[in-house]
């Protein structure tokens, strides 16, 4: 991984609570670790279903800050 990738992973598993390859409680994440999405100038980056978000995006962020995830209904 390059770029901080590794510092933003370890943000999303803890802010989740999942590890790579997992899916949160709720169903809504699932974090998986790619080699390539096609933009190694803008390294690293994130996809969140069909967005992508570029390092410049989210680098500056500190911590890295994500909405608490929705509840679903009982």
């Amino acid at each position: 991984m390059v770029n901080g990738a590794e510092e933003i992973r370890a943000t999303i598993e803890k802010h989740l609570g999942i590890k790579e390859g997992e899916t949160s409680k709720d169903g809504l994440f699932t974090l998986r670790e790619v080699e390539c999405l096609g933009s190694c100038a803008n390294a690293p980056m994130i996809q969140l279903n069909d967005d992508y978000y570029v390092s410049n995006v989210f680098l500056p962020l500190r911590p890295i800050s994500f909405p608490p995830a929705p509840s679903l209904p009982s």
